[in-house]
């Protein structure tokens, strides 16, 4: 018996459209100039006898720099869930992951909680913007 599985939104990511990251300290509320911002889409592999699930989509992924006011402008894919991925030096990297597209989540972020129950880089902050 052959089964299928609708894989929903991982089979079509939807439009690219523009999203500007806001990094910020999380302590000091200032904007971090020089970060590395990094959107990647997340791809997933099933191993499943006697045959595999994986994605259809091929992994997708944008990166920049932070200027002076702490701000990168990326594209990204609407309806993919995404791994946001910010480095800045002297901080603990930060790592947030969303559903669906960045832009329509406009809330500050300090990260996804890390094994253990601590904060995933909590001195770094990071917000969405259309």
């Amino acid at each position: 018996m052959l089964v299928l599985l609708p894989l929903g939104a991982c089979a079509s990511p939807g439009r690219r459209v523009p999203v500007t990251v806001a990094v910020r300290d999380g302590v000091t509320r200032q904007p971090i100039e020089g970060a590395r911002v990094l959107i990647r889409s997340v791809h997933f592999f099933l191993p499943y006898y006697p045959f595999e699930i994986v994605d259809s989509v091929p992994p997708m992924r944008a990166a920049g720099i932070t200027d002076a006011a702490g701000l990168v402008r990326l594209v990204t894919w609407e309806h993919a869930p995404v791994q946001v991925i910010v480095e800045a030096i002297g901080r603990p990297p930060l790592v947030v992951h969303v559903d669906g597209a960045p832009a329509s989540d406009t809330g500050w972020r300090s990260g996804d909680a890390a094994p253990g129950g601590a904060d995933a880089g909590a001195a770094i902050e990071v917000q969405f913007r259309p």
